[in-house]
């Protein structure tokens, strides 16, 4: 039941709808003949939108809803986060997608018009159909036909953008733990120190607020646990971000009272 509960919620707070879980790997160039391979851009740690269109009328208003919120996260993330605009078919000419594209006040997608790139691996069609995906795991977290939510796929780049930071190079921390998880009250957050470093460790949830600053001390090399009380915090799926020096580690952990 409990299972059940927290599928329900993740669901919810995420507004993210699944046909699988999984990106499909594409390898093409884009309409100025730049090329890109899906996956290893993905394993750069960056976060790819994807938006099919015909392109028509009624693409318009949630593409641009879509891209308007990718924009939001370039000042921040810079060569992280990018939207990429796909012709549904690739039976729409490059120079008439640019223009759509340009015109309807998306000049900064990536434009695809190649049929390697297939809305069916994601479901069924929409148009738009627009489908998040991110992380070395090749996750997909969001994907949704024929209208694009702020509120979901906000949170969705967030989380991407998050959980990338799990594989960040040269972090400080290993065996990174919460018991237990999922958590009603109280969990104990353990984790090794490779170096003396200092050490930040806060909540924060899928829009990346921070719900609370846990602690902020200098540590030597070794292992810590610290408990943490949730019980002010609401249901939901959060994760705890510990960073040192220039890296980051994350876990994601719900609760569920």
């Amino acid at each position: 039941m409990k299972h059940k509960l927290l599928i329900a919620i993740f669901v919810l707070v995420t507004n993210i709808s699944f046909s699988q879980t999984n990106a499909t790997n594409f390898n093409c160039n884009d309409c100025t003949g730049n090329n890109h391979d899906l996956f290893s851009e993905l394993n750069a740690g960056k976060v790819i939108v994807l938006c099919w269109v015909m392109p028509c009328s009624a693409c318009i208003s949630p593409s641009r809803t879509a891209y308007d919120v990718v924009q939001t996260f370039v000042p921040s993330n810079p060569d992280r986060v990018y939207f990429y605009l796909v012709d549904d078919f690739a039976d729409t000419p490059c120079n008439t997608l640019t223009s759509w594209g340009n015109n309807n006040g998306m000049p900064n997608a990536v434009k695809f018009s190649n049929a390697i790139i297939k809305m069916s691996d994601y479901g069924t069609a929409g148009m738009p159909k627009i489908v998040i995906v991110g992380g070395v795991n090749h996750n997909v977290y969001y994907n949704e036909n024929n209208g694009a939510n702020t509120a979901g796929i906000q949170p969705a780049i967030n989380q991407a953008l998050i959980e990338a930071g799990i594989n960040e190079k040269n972090t400080l921390v290993s065996d990174l733990k919460v018991i237990p998880n999922p958590v009603q009250s109280n969990a104990t957050l353990s984790y090794s120190l490779i170096e003396t470093s200092i050490v930040k460790i806060d909540l924060i949830d899928v829009f990346g607020k921070t719900i609370k600053v846990i602690s902020s001390e200098n540590q030597a090399p070794g292992k810590y646990e610290t408990t943490i009380n949730y019980e002010n915090i609401s249901n939901g799926v959060y994760f705890l971000r510990l960073i040192t020096g220039y890296s980051f580690s994350v876990i994601k952990v719900y609760v569920s009272h």
